[in-house]
């Protein structure tokens, strides 16, 4: 055999190197919301607080797959950027409704409720949401390529 045969290909290098980045990035945020006192000079000195899992709201009962299109900031260049896709963002406010005209298979928001007015959006259009689903669930969205989104069931599954 051989040896170049035995070394992994470029796109599987990139791929696990841009898992292994999320995965440590997501790692440091957790590890930067410790807070400690200026002086540990005792037991009591130390008080931990566990955050509570997020319980995400799954609007609609339908179920979707796409590839997942992470939505940081502004408007992509075009509409059909988004026709399909299963689009992220952190948090979206009324003036987000511009996402609904491209046609997503799916709306995933890291903050939000089930009365929030993306959740009432759509619901109205009918498309599968997760909305609010918290840190742990949105780094995972963002490691990952696609997923699919059963609402009724309220399941998530990465693929690929």
């Amino acid at each position: 055999m051989e040896a170049n045969n035995l070394q992994p290909q470029q796109p599987q290098l990139q791929r696990f190197w841009t898992e292994t980045i999320c995965f440590r990035q997501a790692e440091w945020q957790d590890a930067a919301r410790i807070r400690l006192p200026g002086l540990i000079s005792e037991p009591d000195d130390l008080v931990v607080v566990r955050p509570t899992k997020s319980k995400p709201n799954f609007i609609t009962s339908r179920e979707t797959e796409g590839r997942i299109f992470i939505l940081e900031s502004g408007i992509p260049s075009q509409s059909e950027e988004l026709s399909g896709k299963i689009v992220v963002l952190e948090a979206a406010d009324p003036g987000h409704d511009w996402i609904f005209s491209g046609q997503i298979a799916a709306l995933v928001t890291k903050y939000g409720g089930a009365a929030s007015h993306m959740a009432i959006r759509a619901a109205q259009f009918g498309i599968p949401a997760v909305i609010g689903c918290g840190d742990e669930l949105y780094n995972e969205f963002r490691v990952h390529k696609s997923a699919r989104i059963n609402c009724a069931k309220r399941e998530i599954e990465f693929t690929a």
